[in-house]
């Protein structure tokens, strides 16, 4: 079993590699400061990424988002 891995931040950026480790097969926690809730808002509600263009795509469902560390 792989490790879990902490993805601190909402950007972009974080995005991208939170749902490339999950496409890997890791157990991904994302988190965001609350005060920007905002850009992890629909991954919150579903945990899912939706990664287009650079390969791999498709839809990563992460194993935790939060605004809570």
């Amino acid at each position: 079993m792989k490790p879990t891995i902490a993805v601190l931040g909402g950007g972009n950026g974080a995005h991208a590699v939170a749902a490339d480790l999950t496409f890997a097969g890791y157990e991904v926690n994302l988190f965001e400061f609350p005060q920007f809730k905002s850009n992890i808002q629909k991954v919150l509600e579903t945990r899912e990424i939706v990664k287009e263009g650079v390969s791999p795509t498709g839809v990563a469902k992460i194993h935790l988002a939060t605004i809570d560390i």
